[in-house]
C-alpha cells in the first residue's frame, strides 16, 4: 500500500469514527424521581456510561441521553446528586438488561419479580421534542441576573418580536 494510500485509508477511518451515528433516548423514573437522583445509561457492549441524562424541563419527570446507535442492549441506572460521575459503587439502583427496541422511551414502572434488586418497566415510543428559536429585539433596558444561570441570564425588559 502506497503511503497516500494508507494517509487516505487513515482519514477514513477518523472521519467514519467521527461521524457515528446515534440515537435519543429517554427516561420516565416513575418512583426513582426523588428530587434528589441522577441517571445514567450503562451500555454492557461499550463497558460504559452515558453522561448523566438531562431533565427535560418543559416536561417535569422526562430525561433524555444520546447513545450509539450499534448499542442493542443497555440498563439504567440511577444514584445520588452528589455522584461526579456514573459508577457501579455506593448507592445506586439499576434496570434490568433491556433490549433497545424501535422504542425511545422507557417508564421505570417497579422491582422485576425475578431479579427483585433490579427495576423494570416498560418501552413506548415519544416524538423528538421540537426545538424552536425565539428572537427578540432588545431595546436596550436588558440587565444580567445570573452568570452562574445560563437559563436565566438576563431580564428582558421593553423588547418587542421582530
Amino acid at each position: 500500500m502506497t503511503r497516500i494510500n494508507k494517509l487516505l485509508l487513515l482519514n477514513l477511518v477518523i472521519i467514519s469514527s467521527l461521524t457515528m451515528s446515534a440515537k435519543t433516548i429517554y427516561l420516565r423514573p416513575g418512583s426513582w424521581d426523588t428530587g434528589d437522583a441522577k441517571f445514567a445509561v450503562w451500555m454492557p457492549t461499550q463497558s460504559a456510561f452515558s453522561d448523566f441524562m438531562t431533565p427535560i424541563y418543559e416536561e417535569d419527570g422526562l430525561y433524555q441521553t444520546t447513545i450509539p446507535d450499534n448499542v442493542k442492549s443497555i440498563s439504567f441506572y440511577a444514584c445520588g446528586k452528589e455522584k461526579t460521575t456514573p459508577v457501579w459503587e455506593g448507592d445506586y439502583m439499576q434496570t434490568i438488561d433491556l433490549t433497545i427496541t424501535a422504542h425511545n422511551q422507557f417508564t421505570i414502572t417497579g422491582l422485576d419479580t425475578k431479579e427483585t434488586t433490579k427495576y423494570t418497566g416498560s418501552w413506548t415510543t415519544i416524538n423528538e421534542l421540537p426545538t424552536f428559536d425565539i428572537v427578540f429585539k432588545d431595546n436596550g433596558t436588558s440587565k444580567d441576573v445570573d452568570a452562574e444561570n445560563p437559563m436565566a441570564t438576563k431580564i428582558l425588559t421593553n423588547v418587542s418580536p421582530i
